[in-house]
C-alpha cells in the first residue's frame, strides 16, 4: 500500500512539472524557420507569337526573338520570424535574354501566362516528418512602352494554416518586372510573408491545474508520512 501511494505521489508530481514545463514553453515566443521551393510555368495563353516549355517562353517576331526565363534556387525561400513578423522575400528571378519592344515592331508576349507553385515545408508542423504546404499564384504578361512584367491575377495573396506552427500569410507584390539586358539587376519576384503562432492553451488554467496536482501530490505525502490526511 505505501509503495502504492508512493507511486501515485510521484506520477502526480511528474504530472505538474510537465504543465509547468508546458507553460513556460507556451509563454515564450515560438520561433518559426520556413524554407520555401517555388517553381514557375509558363503558358501560350492567348499569345500567337509565343512558345512556353516548362520554365521558358519563347516569341518570334520582327525578325528577332527573345526568351524569359523563370529561375528558382533551391530553397528560394528562407525566413526565420517570431510571431507577428514580417520579412520580405524572394520566390525566383526572370530575366529575358533580349530588349522586349512593344508592339508588332518585334517579340511581343502579351497574353501569355505564368504559373507560380511554391512549396512550404514547417519543420515543427508534424512528427516525425515535416509538415509541407503547397499553393499556387497565377499572372499574365504584360508589355508597355518600355517595359514588360508579369501582372498577378489570382490570388495576390496565399493563407496556410499549421496545427502547431500557426498561420503564415504569403502576399506577393501585383506586379513583377521582366528583366532585360539594360538592366543589370535581376529581377526578383518578391513577397511578403506574415507569421502568426498557433493558439497556446489560458496560462491560467495550466497554473490552476498544475497547483492543484502539486496540492494533491503533498496532500497524499502527509497522508503516507503520518498514517492521516491533515487538512
Amino acid at each position: 500500500m505505501r509503495n502504492l501511494r508512493k507511486l501515485i505521489t510521484l506520477t502526480t508530481l511528474f504530472a505538474a512539472a510537465v504543465l509547468l514545463v508546458g507553460l513556460t514553453t507556451a509563454l515564450a515566443d515560438p520561433i518559426q524557420t520556413f524554407n520555401a521551393n517555388a517553381t514557375g510555368t509558363f503558358g501560350n495563353g492567348s499569345c500567337s507569337t509565343c512558345t512556353a516549355a516548362g520554365n521558358t517562353i519563347t516569341s518570334t517576331g520582327g525578325g528577332g526573338s527573345s526568351i524569359i526565363t523563370f529561375s528558382s534556387n533551391s530553397p528560394e525561400l528562407i525566413a526565420t520570424l517570431v510571431p507577428g513578423q514580417s520579412a520580405f522575400v524572394t520566390l525566383g528571378v526572370l530575366n529575358a535574354t533580349s530588349e522586349i519592344p512593344s508592339g508588332a515592331a518585334g517579340p511581343n508576349f502579351i497574353g501569355a501566362t505564368f504559373t507560380l507553385n511554391i512549396s512550404f515545408t514547417v519543420p515543427n508542423d508534424a512528427s516525425p516528418d515535416p509538415g509541407v504546404f503547397t499553393g499556387t499564384l497565377s499572372g499574365q504578361i504584360v508589355q508597355g512602352a518600355s517595359s514588360t512584367f508579369i501582372q498577378w491575377t489570382s490570388p495576390t495573396t496565399l493563407t496556410f494554416s499549421s496545427p502547431t506552427a500557426g498561420t503564415f500569410t504569403l502576399m506577393i507584390e501585383s506586379l513583377t518586372p521582366v528583366n532585360t539586358p539594360s538592366d543589370p539587376n535581376n529581377t526578383r519576384v518578391r513577397a511578403v510573408l506574415t507569421y502568426t503562432a498557433a493558439p497556446i492553451p489560458e496560462p491560467a488554467t495550466l497554473i490552476l491545474l498544475s497547483t492543484g496536482l502539486l496540492g494533491v501530490a503533498g496532500l497524499a505525502k502527509r497522508k503516507n508520512k503520518n498514517g492521516t490526511a491533515q487538512v
